[in-house]
C-alpha cells in the first residue's frame, strides 16, 4: 500500500501542473480577447494647442509613439491601454508638453500640445541660427536676426546643436541677467556678441555707449551703474562703459 501511493503522487503532481497550465493558457487567452474588443479601440485623435509642428508630423509622432515597447506592439498604436501615462515626449525637441487623456465613451483621444517658449536666438557662424528656450535649450533652426525686435546672441564659433544647452546654466542666467539690465534701461540694441573664451558679452546700442559684461558673475550691480550714467547729459558722449570686474563700473568717453 505505502509503495502504490509513492508511485501517485508524481502522476499528481503532473496532472496539477497540467491543469494549472491549462487554466493559465484559458486566462492569457480570454484577457487577450478582452483586450482586442473594439471598445478599447479609439476612432480618432483630436489634437489641441498651438504649435509650430504640423498635424501630420503630430499624428505621425503620436502613431509610431506606443510601437516602442512589446505591449504596444502587440495591442497597436490605437489602443487606449497604451496611453496609460498622462504627459509622454516625443521627438519633436519644439514641444515642451504633451498631455494625453482618454474619452471611452466617444472612443477618442485628446492630445494637448504646448510649444517651447522662444526666448532668443542664437547664431554662430555664417550664421547659422537657432530658437533657445528660457533654459537654455537650442530646439529649432531659426532666420538670422539682429536688431531689437528679437533678442539676437552671436557668436564665432559653431553653433550648439539642437537639445543641447547653448551655455551651462549660471552663466546662461547671468546672460539673462545682461539682457534684462539692457532693456531695462531702455536701449535700442543692435547688437550683442559673445566671446566664449573669455565669457564676455558685448552689447552695441543705438545713440549710447558699447557696454562690457563678464558671465562669470552676476552682473546685478550694473543696472544702478547704468542707470546713473544714462541719465547723464553727456551719455551719448561715452564711448564703452566697462562691467567686466564684478561691482566695478569703468567708463570711457570718446
Amino acid at each position: 500500500m505505502t509503495s502504490a501511493g509513492v508511485r501517485g503522487r508524481p502522476q499528481e503532481h503532473i496532472g496539477f501542473l497540467v491543469w494549472f497550465s491549462l487554466l493559465g493558457l484559458m486566462f492569457i487567452g480570454l484577457a487577450a480577447v478582452v483586450l482586442k474588443f473594439p471598445f478599447f479601440y479609439y476612432r480618432s485623435i483630436e489634437i489641441s494647442g498651438e504649435s509650430h509642428v504640423s498635424r501630420a508630423d503630430l499624428l505621425a509622432d503620436l502613431r509610431a509613439y506606443p510601437l516602442k515597447n512589446v505591449f504596444g506592439r502587440f495591442l497597436g498604436f490605437d489602443h487606449f491601454f497604451v496611453w496609460g501615462s498622462s504627459s509622454i515626449a516625443l521627438p519633436e525637441l519644439v514641444l515642451s508638453r504633451v498631455e494625453v487623456s482618454r474619452d471611452f465613451a466617444r472612443r477618442v483621444l485628446r492630445v494637448s500640445v504646448t510649444d517651447r517658449e522662444r526666448a532668443l536666438v542664437w547664431c554662430g557662424a555664417e550664421n547659422a541660427c537657432a530658437w533657445v528656450d528660457p533654459m537654455g535649450i537650442a530646439f529649432q533652426y531659426a532666420p538670422f536676426a539682429d536688431g531689437q525686435l528679437i533678442t539676437s546672441i552671436s557668436e564665432d564659433g559653431a553653433l550648439p546643436p539642437l537639445g543641447a544647452a547653448v551655455l551651462p546654466g549660471n552663466q546662461f542666467m547671468r546672460l539673462q541677467r545682461v539682457i534684462e539690465i539692457v532693456q531695462g534701461a531702455g536701449l535700442m540694441v543692435e547688437h550683442i556678441v559673445f566671446d566664449r573664451n573669455l565669457l564676455e558679452v558685448t552689447v552695441t546700442a543705438r545713440n549710447a555707449p558699447t557696454l562690457a559684461f563678464s558671465l562669470r558673475f552676476d552682473s546685478a550691480f550694473a543696472a544702478t551703474a547704468l542707470s546713473v550714467l544714462s541719465g547723464r547729459k553727456d551719455f551719448r558722449n561715452i564711448n564703452v562703459v566697462d562691467f567686466r570686474v564684478e561691482q566695478k563700473a569703468y567708463y570711457k568717453m570718446k
